[in-house]
C-alpha cells in the first residue's frame, strides 16, 4: 500500500496484504487536534522518504515515548515511530493511505491509562516495523 502527506512530501511504502485494517482514533491532546486515526499490523514493513528536509519534522508529545514524523508544509502527522528493545516500530496516520477497500469507522481508544512498560508492550504487538526513512 501507498500513501502520502497531501503535498506529497513524505511519502510511505508499506509492504501489506491485509487491507482490512481499524483505524484508532486516539483521545490525547496532540491527536484530537490533528484529527488523527491511525492503523498499523504487526509483521509488516513500513519505509517513508523525505522529498524536502525543509518541510519535515520529528515531534514528541505525551510521555515522549513516540516520535512523530509530521510534513510542515501541509501540517500532517505522516506516521510516528518508536525503537524499543533496539527495532523501530511505527504506526502510519490512515488519512495518509491509499487503501482501495477504504478503512473502517475508527475506532476511539484511551491509552492514558497505560504505564511506559504497557505502552511499548502493546507497540511491539501492534505496530509495523520501520524500516527506512530515507531524508533526500
Amino acid at each position: 500500500m501507498k500513501g502520502a502527506c497531501p503535498c506529497r512530501n513524505i511519502e510511505l511504502h508499506w509492504q501489506l496484504v491485509d487491507l482490512s485494517l481499524v483505524p484508532r482514533k486516539c483521545d490525547c491532546a496532540y491527536c484530537s487536534a490533528h484529527g488523527v486515526s491511525w492503523v498499523s499490523k504487526s509483521g509488516t514493513r513500513l519505509r517513508a522518504t523525505v522529498h524536502n528536509p525543509g518541510y519535515y519534522s520529528v515531534t514528541r508529545q505525551g510521555m515522549g515515548m513516540a516520535s512523530f514524523h509530521e510534513c510542515t508544509h501541509c501540517r500532517m502527522p505522516v506516521f510516528a515511530s518508536a525503537s524499543i528493545a533496539g527495532e523501530d516500530y511505527a504506526v502510519v496516520n490512515a488519512a495518509c493511505l491509499s487503501n482501495p477497500r477504504g478503512f473502517a469507522d475508527p475506532v476511539p481508544v484511551s491509552c492514558g491509562y497505560e504505564s511506559a512498560q504497557q505502552r511499548t508492550l502493546r507497540w511491539q504487538r501492534n505496530w509495523s516495523s520501520l524500516a527506512k526513512v530515507t531524508v533526500n
